[in-house]
């Protein structure tokens, strides 16, 4: 079953995003703990979308598939192109006052998730992020 959701690209509808999510990963059987994994990683590309991919606004849609053991969310957007599972994971290791702002969150979203793919279709980002009800990273 799979369930969707458009909103336009604004932080006030995080929590619809969440929503329908929390609802997809709860139907498919997922701990609190794992929930919680999944709203960060949502929310994390879902800002994403809202602060960097358009410049005058536009349009989210999060569709969540339950298929076995497994919460498949995707993000599709108009905004401009970018591939979060393609860049590069920021060195945590490097002395916070030296490291370039920005790249925590995708790596949050890479930590938290089982698999993330991108591509770009019809001048659309499609971001898939797939969560297993245990996880196994």
């Amino acid at each position: 079953m799979q369930e969707k959701l458009t909103v336009a690209a604004t932080t006030e509808n995080l929590s619809k995003v969440l929503q329908l999510v929390t609802a997809s990963a709860e139907q498919c059987g997922f701990s609190a703990e794992r929930i919680n994994e999944l709203q960060v990683a949502t929310e994390e590309a879902f800002i994403n979308v809202v602060r960097h991919a358009y410049a005058d606004g536009g349009d989210c849609t999060i569709a969540c598939e339950v298929k076995d053991d497994a919460v498949i969310l995707t993000m599709t957007d108009s905004g401009a192109a970018f591939d979060p599972a393609a860049a590069a994971d920021p060195d945590t290791a490097a002395d916070i006052a030296h490291r370039p702002i920005g790249g925590l969150g995708i790596l949050l979203i890479k930590k938290l998730t089982d698999d993330l793919s991108y591509r770009r279709d019809d001048d659309k980002n499609v971001l898939v992020m797939t969560a297993r009800r245990d996880q196994s990273k």
